[in-house]
């Protein structure tokens, strides 16, 4: 079972144009208001709370990240260890949750926040030709300090190995959020491990706060949020953010 990231920016599912550098992004950053991030942060700025991002690897090095990234594990059997990201799509959702806005760079909803990395094959990324392993990601997310556990990828099926480790992290009173899909217009099949118990799936919104039309649907969406014009890192080489033109509930996610 290959998964894919669920995300219209990354490698081989679109050529989206640079639209800002790494300072100067948080313009971009509509949603914030829209969800009234600055109301929220008068609540909580989600400090205490650890986020295990399971995905491409996180760059800890960002100018959004630094300081935000604690130590996590690899699973996917690549070369490299969790702190390495040569597709810049874990780093993007790291950054949208727990992003500090230093420099100008993407500020998270929850810039107190802190994030572990837990690296696992996906589609597209680096040891891509392995059969890949979610279980062992969401074991070691079930594992690990973080309370909650964020999935932003996909697959059409499950197995019994990935069903175990969710109803292992749920026993553990872990909160899993995974995205529901961009399929809407192709077949709007379910994807796992958003469609399995125990998990949120989660899918997008556009800028008028409606369902995106991409953005799949079904009793296996429990919640939703931006999705559609919100910005991430180009690519592995995290020079410059992209925006997502086309969406993705992979940010949605994140948010």
């Amino acid at each position: 079972m290959t998964l894919g990231v669920v995300g219209a920016w990354v490698v081989g599912l679109g050529g989206l144009a640079p639209t800002a550098s790494a300072q100067g992004i948080q313009s971009q950053q509509w949603y914030l208001k829209a969800m009234r991030a600055q109301e929220m942060h008068e609540v909580s700025t989600g400090k205490g709370i650890k986020v295990a991002v399971i995905d491409t690897g996180v760059d800890p090095s960002t100018p959004s990240l630094r300081g935000q990234v604690l130590p996590g594990k690899d699973v996917s059997g690549a070369p490299g260890d969790e702190t390495e990201d040569d597709n810049g799509h874990g780093t993007s959702m790291a950054e949208l949750i727990a992003g500090t806005g230093r420099k100008g760079s993407l500020r998270g909803l929850a810039p107190d926040a802190k994030i572990i990395p837990i690296t696992s094959t996906l589609s597209g990324v680096k040891g891509d030709s392995a059969i890949s392993r979610t279980d062992r990601a969401i074991r070691a997310a079930a594992d690990s300090d973080a309370q909650i556990i964020s999935m932003s990828f996909g697959s059409p099926g499950s197995d019994s190995r990935e069903r175990a480790a969710v109803k292992y992290a749920a026993r553990k009173g872990k909160l899993l959020f995974a995205s529901a899909g961009n399929d809407a217009k192709k077949g709007n099949f379910p994807l796992y491990p958003a469609s399995l118990d125990d998990v949120a799936g989660i899918g997008a919104l556009d800028s008028a706060g409606k369902v995106a039309e991409y953005s799949t649907y079904g009793p296996h969406v429990a919640l939703t949020a931006p999705g559609l014009g919100v910005p991430g890192w180009c690519d592995g080489a995290k020079v410059r953010y992209c925006v997502q033109g086309q969406g993705g509930t992979s940010s949605a996610t994140a948010l």
